[in-house]
């Protein structure tokens, strides 16, 4: 086992450094404030990966783990590094170290969601925290978020990114939605599609679901019914055709298939569309009723796929939708749309700090 300090002025920042260095498998165990050799204020976050070894270590003599601090400010630093005993199965070893390391993260949750708890002084904060955590947002985003969830104002306003809304009228817009099977992406590019159309934007919907029997059926239905071009990519040969015959659009919607958290197969597919709309946005749709850590796990490869912006669907179907502030913090990819409903083209909105307040107090 192997954990690690990570520091930085702000806490999303070092969440971020986490995040980087040790992927979306890292459990982070601690949360702290501190102050550096100059004298400034500085989070420090110390998180834990589970590595697999290449053969189990030896027992050591004092049956423990040891480590010494050190590195430079902003960088992880080893800590500890835990053995397997000689006699034990590396299967069994590698479920223990779990089974060991869920006893302790679930001991620390508690133990830091108390400390920061009381840590608020002002009890209309410590109510809001605590509302919070029920929405289910992770104590050191509730703790940072409290004072203003108190007085009703808007949240996250420095703590995650917020896109600018987007104007087709002023120049081409290409939108490229990713994310699990399932999720929304085909409902939302729909609502997109049919809301600016009926504002008198020339849309045009593409396709990169080529493989599967239909996939591309439903959103093909959507442009005949809006009389938008519509075109099935199936690699980038295809592209060059298709922008032809959607020369005229002002928003250009890519509807793609499901990707799975663990296989990169239909990625690898499609990311040579993708390269040929030179500076589309690449939007990473998750549903809000997804298991939270499949969610990380698909932000995960986000900046392998050129992800630029994150949407959230299904707000509606989940009553812990604080979630979605534990997905955007350490994402760092800019917010914009959400959806609440399968209606099209209504029960959709742009995320704001104000939004996300009244979702957050909902």
């Amino acid at each position: 086992m192997r954990v690690r300090i990570f520091s930085a002025p702000r806490l999303h920042e070092a969440l971020a450094l986490v995040g980087r260095e040790l992927g979306p498998e890292a459990v982070i165990l601690d949360r702290k404030k501190s102050v550096d050799p100059a004298g400034r204020e500085i989070w420090e976050v110390h998180a834990a990966l589970d590595e697999q070894p290449q053969q189990a270590p030896a027992r050591s003599g004092g049956g423990g783990a040891a480590g010494r601090y050190g590195g430079a400010l902003g960088a992880g630093r080893d800590v500890e590094r835990e053995g397997a005993r000689r006699d034990r199965p590396e299967a069994e070893w590698l479920a223990a170290s779990v089974r060991r390391l869920e006893r302790l993260v679930d001991g620390l949750e508690r133990h830091e969601a108390e400390e920061l708890r009381l840590a608020l002084e002002d009890p209309e904060e410590r109510a809001a925290f605590d509302r919070l955590l029920a929405k289910g947002v992770a104590p050191g985003f509730a703790a940072e978020l409290a004072a203003d969830f108190a007085r009703g104002a808007p949240v996250g306003k420095e703590l995650m990114c917020w896109s600018r809304k987007l104007d087709p009228t002023k120049g081409r817009v290409t939108l490229i939605f990713t994310g699990p099977a399932g999720g929304g992406k085909t409902t939302l590019a729909a609502k997109l599609a049919t809301h600016y159309s009926l504002k008198g934007v020339r849309v045009a919907l593409f396709s990169t679901d080529a493989e599967r029997m239909g996939g591309s059926d439903l959103f093909r239905s959507y442009a005949e019914v809006l009389g938008a071009p519509f075109a099935l990519l199936r690699g980038p040969e295809d592209l060059p055709r298709a922008m032809e015959q959607a020369a005229s659009a002002q928003l250009v919607l890519v509807d793609n298939p499901g990707l799975s958290p663990r296989s990169g197969g239909a990625a690898r597919r499609i990311r040579p569309i993708w390269n040929g709309f030179g500076d589309g946005r690449r939007v990473m749709v998750l549903p809000a009723n997804l298991d939270e850590a499949d969610g990380a796990a698909l932000l995960a490869r986000a900046g392998a796929l050129g992800v630029t912006h994150l949407a959230f669907t299904k707000l509606d179907e989940s009553r812990r939708c604080g979630k979605v502030i534990n997905w955007a913090v350490p994402s760092r990819l800019r917010l914009c749309y959400c959806t609440f409903g399968t209606d099209v083209p209504g029960q959709m909105g742009w995320l704001s700090p104000k939004s996300m307040t009244r979702l957050l107090a909902g």
